[in-house]
């Protein structure tokens, strides 16, 4: 696809922007409301229409019990909490030098190492940290002239050649005592801790860790490691200099502070101390002789801070011991002072602070009666509407079959794991930038900030209007409810659920419950007897290890439940994995092998663990959508959904099939009546094993002798949380009958309404959605979205093409999607790769690649004990994701076109506003579907979507977006 200009987009020139900017300025200071430019989406685009919309009048102007609706679309980048907040709206960190200490840059060069790591010998501890100097200034310099000569050194040359984890050090030796110009000698050096690892690594597609193994040490900033942002590498890079090549003085000074360094990181190892006291004193010496260090960092120290506790967090030898733990509490306190200093000293308004205050003002106007445009009539409903995920409320747990009117296609039971899926290899290890990217850890982003906040206004609200009700019926006497028992009682306005949320890819996951106001929520799923068997006393735990040891139901206090006892938890039956019960037999008869990573900490396991208050909720949604985690950002971790697509499934229009019926409006019934789950042959319940993407038990080849082994799998990776198909026991719509998925249900309510017009658009929605992912199908690298798009051919780089995928700057897979060559990164001659003639296969292909390495029709026992199994080439799997991973991103667009329909549909209002805070991606699709297919009509835009980096990200709106009143 070529390039739209300007015009195409309808995106304004940037002496037009210039124009709106002021416009906006002038009608806000004219209205009554306080205003400001807003930071966090990349964009704002209005729509103005009515629904439900009649395709007969073209001019949309007479279509009686329509409303009014103004459909707000906000698009991001999914930017962390904290940068949104960065001074003046400039999203990308501001690097410089900081003061620092011997100890602060010993304890952040080995802040990664694991404590399994940590050298045995004290010896071995004095040489972990390493160092290189990278440049040495040839002529004396004063401090500050010093800075700004390192900073150019650090730009052009060490930081797109330095490791990732290593630190940056200015060291600035001052003039001797008798010397009164002020000048010293300065040098850049880096700083990381190395570790020889001996492991000889796997036989797995990722063997670029075979021999010496760097584990870097954190970086508190983020750092363009491999690129400029423009996928072009400085080549003219400088080898760092040796010790010999500075003058004589200056070599010793720098060995001396180095040794100094390895000295006090060798004596945090070996106390194994808490780091949390190792950046209290970030101040260089008071003596003036000392050499004075700085550390190349994020000038902000709030977000230096904070980034330092979450790499913590998740990594290295403070991961058990900080005391400080970073909860979402603790987050969102600092960001809500951030917000505070960013409108104080900047006058930037974040998103959340504008949306509540409209919702706010349209709720509050009926109060006033300044004008007739504040009545209670003419008061838009506003929503939002978040890419977050289902609250526990719409949904509840299904188990097929417990009721005979169950209208469910009766499933087998599930079998253990095939071969295909068993003899799966280790997982590699993940990528360094996210191991030195405080991101990483999934807590941060703004979005998850917004739906902490928003549930709790929500269901602050809730409660308010449930407590106001209890205490006027407390309020009524014996004798009021006798003259009124005739009466109808007067009802209190009903409450209105203004937040909405529509990713359920991650629906039921334990680790996606980012609020933890909704813990005791989602355990409400859970029967009685469930949560008691999970949440047991110590009065109790004795009798259910006892059950454990001999496979029995699990006795609680108050009444029996068939339950496993497994890593410290109670868990119900309908939680237990069959491949659990397979490696505990393989334990017992001795057949299991202990693997590498196993040490003597697994009698932990026996230990009852009171604090854990969440289990996973098992779903179809997030069965196929942690796929969509596992393509994009941990490509390293081994799943197959391969053998499920090939014997379960058995084609592409079968597939396309079963998706439409689970997730597009048929019934979950419906849905595995087109698998194959029960029968192979004459074999019964043989196709269930290939409903497993991964098991516990590693199944490989041993070549010496002529046999296979078995270990426990290690899950330090990633937890697959939901690693085989649900089909016995699901997440389902809340009161769905028959059994409908979440979106499902939205779709067969639409149907349902008897106002005219919503069955159709949800029957268009369909068709819609179906034809965009034809469209992907066919082509998915050319088809994919130019702005925020290029993860499926990325992915099949790695697998088609990894020596490519290795030697390419790939830190913006979208860029990758337009680029005709991309120079390699390899040391030595530098290679241009001619990317732009490498194209995905189109699903169809791939689906028969598919067929043809795993369709083995449930008779995988009948290969020769080999590799085969094993090294099964990953092309295969890799289509395999990409064609779950299109089918799940347009469910989100669906998913969010239904809600704003069934939000209007409900409302009683005739002026609707809907406020949607999604990826790029998705709002331009549902800008796509209301402007072409439901008559709405585009009106304002403010932002970009895309911008340059260090730009400040400061939309400046219209006076009608800060007066949801005057949208109408």
């Amino acid at each position: 696809q070529t390039l739209k200009t300007r015009k195409e987009k309808k995106m304004p020139s940037r002496k037009s922007k210039k124009k709106a900017k002021a416009k906006a300025l002038a009608a806000a200071e004219a209205g009554s409301i306080e205003t400001g430019p807003i930071v966090g989406p990349d964009y704002i685009q209005l729509l103005r229409g009515k629904l439900p919309y009649n395709p007969n009048d073209k001019k949309n102007k007479n279509q009686a019990g329509s409303k009014e609706v103004a459909i707000i679309l906000c698009g991001e980048s999914h930017e962390d909490a904290i940068d949104v907040t960065r001074s003046k709206g400039i999203f990308e960190p501001r690097e410089g030098w900081v003061g620092t200490t011997i100890r602060e840059i010993s304890s952040d060069a080995i802040r990664l190492l694991d404590s399994n790591e940590i050298p045995l010998e004290e010896e071995e501890m004095m040489n972990v940290v390493k160092h290189q100097i990278w440049k040495i200034n040839s002529k004396p310099i004063a401090l500050e002239k010093a800075k700004e000569w390192a900073i150019q050194i650090v730009q052009d040359d060490v930081v797109y050649e330095v490791d990732h984890g290593a630190e940056i050090v200015l060291v600035w030796f001052p003039p001797p005592a008798n010397n009164f110009n002020n000048k010293g000698r300065a040098c850049v050096l880096s700083f990381e801790a190395v570790i020889m690892d001996d492991d000889e690594g796997d036989d797995s597609d990722d063997e670029k860790e075979k021999g010496e193994r760097k584990r870097d040490a954190s970086k508190s900033m983020k750092k363009p490691r491999f690129g400029n942002g423009k996928g072009e590498r400085k080549q003219n890079l400088k080898e760092p200099l040796s010790s010999s090549s500075a003058s004589a003085s200056v070599s010793l000074e720098i060995d001396r502070l180095a040794a100094q360094i390895r000295q006090e990181a060798a004596q945090i190892l070996k106390n194994n101390s808490k780091l949390k006291n190792a950046n209290a004193d970030t101040t260089n010496d008071t003596n003036n002789q000392s050499p004075k260090l700085f550390m190349f960092t994020d000038l902000d120290e709030e977000a230096r801070n904070l980034s330092r506790i979450r790499l913590d967090e998740t990594n290295g030898l403070n991961k058990i011991k900080k005391e400080e733990e970073l909860t979402p509490k603790y987050y969102d306190t600092l960001i809500e002072k951030r917000k505070r200093n960013l409108r104080t000293k900047d006058g930037l308004w974040t998103f959340d602070d504008w949306f509540t205050t409209n919702r706010t003002n349209c709720s509050t106007s009926s109060s006033s009666n300044e004008t007739p445009s504040s009545s209670p009539s003419s008061l838009p409903s506003v929503h939002m509407i978040l890419e977050s995920s289902i609250p526990p409320w719409e949904v509840e747990l299904h188990r097929p079959g417990e009721t005979e009117d169950e209208d469910t296609a009766t499933v087998p039971p599930m079998n253990t794991a095939s071969d295909y899926i068993r003899c799966l290899s280790e997982d590699s290890e993940g990528s360094e930038m996210d191991d030195h990217d405080p991101s990483a850890d999934g807590l941060g982003s703004f979005i998850d900030f917004m739906y902490r906040r928003f549930m709790e206004e929500q269901n602050t609200a809730k409660n308010t209007v449930a407590d106001k009700n209890n205490e006027e019926d407390g309020k009524m006497t014996v004798t009021e409810e006798k003259s009124t028992s005739c009466s109808p009682k007067k009802q209190e306005p009903p409450y209105s659920q203004w937040l909405h949320c529509i990713d359920s890819r991650d629906l039921g996951c334990e680790h996606a419950t980012v609020a933890d106001s909704l813990h005791s929520r989602w355990m409400d799923l859970l029967r009685p007897e469930e949560r008691n068997a999970l949440f047991h006393t110590s009065d109790n735990e004795e009798s259910i290890k006892a059950a454990e040891e001999k496979d029995e139901k699990t006795t609680t206090t108050d009444t029996i439940v068939h339950a496993h006892y497994k890593g410290g938890r109670c868990l119900p039956e309908w939680m237990i994995n069959p491949e659990d019960s397979e490696l505990k037999r393989l334990r017992e008869e001795g057949k299991l092998e202990k693997g590498d990573e196993d040490d003597d900490d697994d009698d932990d396991d026996s230990v009852i663990n009171h604090e854990q208050d969440l289990v996973t909720f098992p779903s179809f949604e997030l069965f196929f959508g942690q796929n969509t985690d596992i393509l994009y950002y941990d490509p390293h971790v081994k799943v197959r959904y391969a053998p499920f697509l090939a014997n379960c499934v058995g084609s592409l229009s079968k597939w396309e099939t079963f998706f439409s019926s689970l997730f597009f409006g048929g019934t979950i019934s419906e849905a595995l009546s087109t698998l194959n789950l029960s029968k192979c042959g004459n074999r019964d319940n043989s196709m269930m094993k290939h409903a497993h993407i991964r098991s516990v038990i590693l199944k490989s080849w041993d070549a010496k002798t002529g046999t296979y082994k078995w270990c426990e799998r290690n899950d330090d990776e990633m937890d697959v949380t939901v690693p085989f198909l649900p089909a016995n026991c699901h997440l389902k719509a809340k009161g769905s009958v028959p059994a409908r998925t979440w979106s499902s249900q939205i779709y067969a309510t639409l149907q349902q309404q008897k106002v005219g017009g919503y069955a159709q658009l949800a029957s268009m929605a369909k068709s819609w959605a179906l034809e965009d992912i034809k469209r992907h199908l066919d082509d998915p690298k050319g088809s994919d979205s130019e702005h925020g798009g290029g993860e499926w051919f990325l992915a099949w780089l790695r697998s088609a093409h990894r020596d490519i995928y290795d030697d390419i700057d790939r830190s913006d897979p979208t860029e990758l999607l337009k680029r005709k060559f991309m120079a390699g990164e390899s040391d030595g001659r530098p290679r241009k790769h001619k990317i732009g003639d490498i194209n995905v296969p189109s699903c169809a292909d791939g689906f028969n690649h598919i067929r043809s390495q795993f369709g083995s029709d449930g008779d995988d026992e009948k290969k020769d004990d080999s590799e085969s199994l094993t090294v099964t080439p990953s092309n295969a799997e890799t289509m395999a994701k990409i064609i779950i991973d299109i089918f799940m991103s347009k469910l989100v667009d669906f998913s969010a076109v239904l809600k704003i329909a069934e939000v209007v549909a409900a409302e009683t209002s005739d002026r609707v506003v809907i406020v949607c805070y999604m990826g790029s991606v998705h709002t331009r699709a549902i800008e796509e579907f209301y402007c072409q297919k439901m008559g709405f009509k585009k009106k304002e835009f403010v932002g970009q979507l895309n911008w340059e980096e260090g730009e400040a990200r400061a939309l400046h709106l219209s006076q009608s977006l800060w007066d949801f009143q005057k949208l109408f």
